[in-house]
């Protein structure tokens, strides 16, 4: 009688632990999931905020200019707004390897399998250079900067 107890004991259970494991492994899978979005969709924020941080504020790009002027071909407009144009250059940028390297340490990592090299050579410019750098940069990437004095 004990032994036919614990037969129909275990199968009541049987069902009811599985279905337990099997929601605690779809609400694992799902929490995963919503973390690795939520983290994923706020990683050019945090860059944005970490290369703003580092550039100053993004004020200091706005513009006044009219496109369509410049696209119809208006010589003299385009001659004015080249004289005024907006100069992304900030000398108080600390440009110590350790800062560059700060600046860029957190980014992900999309090509793990892949990485790429890139090489270039610099003799103006390199905040221009930093900034278009955060377009492709992940840590595996290799990348190669010469500062050129002409």
């Amino acid at each position: 009688a004990n032994i036919m107890a614990i037969r129909e004991y275990k199968s009541f259970l049987r069902p009811k632990l599985q279905h337990f494991i099997v929601s605690v492994i779809t609400i694992s899978v799902i929490t995963f999931i919503l973390h690795t979005v939520w983290h994923y969709r706020n990683l050019p924020n945090l860059y944005a905020y970490k290369i703003g941080r580092a550039y100053g504020s993004s004020s200091q790009l706005s513009h006044d200019i009219d496109c369509d002027r410049i696209f119809s071909g208006d010589v003299n407009y385009t001659k004015e707004v080249a004289l005024h144009r907006t100069s992304l250059r900030n000398e108080t940028l600390d440009m110590t390897c350790e800062a560059i390297n700060n600046r860029f340490s957190a980014a992900p990592s999309y090509n793990d399998v892949f990485p790429i090299a890139h090489a270039k050579i610099i003799y103006q410019d390199y905040q221009f250079l930093e900034q278009q750098m955060w377009n492709s940069y992940t840590i595996n990437n290799w990348y190669c900067f010469a500062m050129d004095s002409k």
